[in-house]
Protein backbone atom coordinates (compact mmCIF):
# COMPACT_ATOMS: atom_id res chain seq x y z
CA UNK A 1 0.00 0.00 0.00
CA UNK A 2 1.22 3.20 -0.99
CA UNK A 3 0.30 6.34 1.38
CA UNK A 4 0.26 10.12 -0.10
CA UNK A 5 2.90 12.47 0.95
CA UNK A 6 1.53 15.55 2.64
CA UNK A 7 2.21 18.37 0.83
CA UNK A 8 4.84 20.78 2.43
CA UNK A 9 3.89 23.53 4.68
CA UNK A 10 5.82 26.41 3.62
CA UNK A 11 8.31 28.07 6.24
CA UNK A 12 6.26 31.27 6.57
CA UNK A 13 2.91 28.95 7.61
CA UNK A 14 5.05 27.56 10.56
CA UNK A 15 6.89 30.12 11.90
CA UNK A 16 4.47 32.59 13.34
CA UNK A 17 5.27 36.34 13.13
CA UNK A 18 4.97 38.63 16.35
CA UNK A 19 5.30 41.99 14.63
CA UNK A 20 2.88 42.60 11.20
CA UNK A 21 4.77 43.18 7.97
CA UNK A 22 4.75 47.00 8.51
CA UNK A 23 7.03 46.65 11.42
CA UNK A 24 10.13 46.16 9.22
CA UNK A 25 9.70 49.63 7.54
CA UNK A 26 8.89 51.55 10.70
CA UNK A 27 12.07 50.08 12.50
CA UNK A 28 14.35 50.03 9.33
CA UNK A 29 13.53 53.64 8.87
CA UNK A 30 13.88 54.39 12.71
CA UNK A 31 17.81 52.47 12.01
CA UNK A 32 18.17 54.79 9.54
CA UNK A 33 17.64 57.82 11.53
CA UNK A 34 19.28 56.49 14.30
CA UNK A 35 22.62 55.97 12.12
CA UNK A 36 22.95 59.25 10.57
CA UNK A 37 22.16 61.36 14.00
CA UNK A 38 25.75 62.20 13.78
CA UNK A 39 25.35 63.60 10.27
CA UNK A 40 22.32 65.02 10.53
CA UNK A 41 23.58 67.39 13.67
CA UNK A 42 26.39 68.22 11.46
CA UNK A 43 24.57 69.45 8.92
CA UNK A 44 22.27 71.29 11.46
CA UNK A 45 25.46 72.77 12.88
CA UNK A 46 27.06 73.95 9.77
CA UNK A 47 29.96 71.56 10.17
CA UNK A 48 32.31 71.93 7.19
CA UNK A 49 32.94 68.12 7.10
CA UNK A 50 29.42 67.09 7.58
CA UNK A 51 29.84 64.36 4.36
CA UNK A 52 33.12 62.97 5.66
CA UNK A 53 30.66 62.56 8.84
CA UNK A 54 27.98 61.05 7.00
CA UNK A 55 30.76 58.63 4.84
CA UNK A 56 31.77 57.44 8.71
CA UNK A 57 28.52 57.43 9.74
CA UNK A 58 27.64 55.06 6.72
CA UNK A 59 30.78 52.83 6.50
CA UNK A 60 31.57 52.65 10.22
CA UNK A 61 28.15 53.42 11.65
CA UNK A 62 26.80 50.06 12.27
CA UNK A 63 29.85 49.47 14.82
CA UNK A 64 29.46 51.57 18.24
CA UNK A 65 32.79 52.79 18.13
CA UNK A 66 32.56 54.26 14.55
CA UNK A 67 29.13 55.89 15.49
CA UNK A 68 30.31 57.50 18.60
CA UNK A 69 33.31 58.73 16.72
CA UNK A 70 31.29 60.16 14.11
CA UNK A 71 29.19 61.55 17.46
CA UNK A 72 31.91 63.40 18.95
CA UNK A 73 33.57 64.72 15.29
CA UNK A 74 29.93 66.05 14.63
CA UNK A 75 29.53 67.52 18.16
CA UNK A 76 32.79 69.01 17.79
CA UNK A 77 34.10 72.69 16.90
CA UNK A 78 32.39 73.44 13.50
CA UNK A 79 35.82 75.15 12.30
CA UNK A 80 34.24 78.10 11.06
CA UNK A 81 36.51 81.19 11.06
CA UNK A 82 34.42 84.39 13.38
CA UNK A 83 33.90 86.89 10.66
CA UNK A 84 36.34 89.78 10.47
CA UNK A 85 34.43 92.85 11.88
CA UNK A 86 33.40 90.76 14.93
CA UNK A 87 37.42 90.48 16.07
CA UNK A 88 37.98 92.53 18.79
CA UNK A 89 40.60 95.48 17.51
CA UNK A 90 43.60 95.93 19.80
Amino acid sequence: MILAEEPAIPAADITPSILPPEAFWVFGGIGVVVLFFPAFIAALRGHRSTLAIGATCLFFGWTVIGWLLALVWSLASTGRAEPVSRRRRR
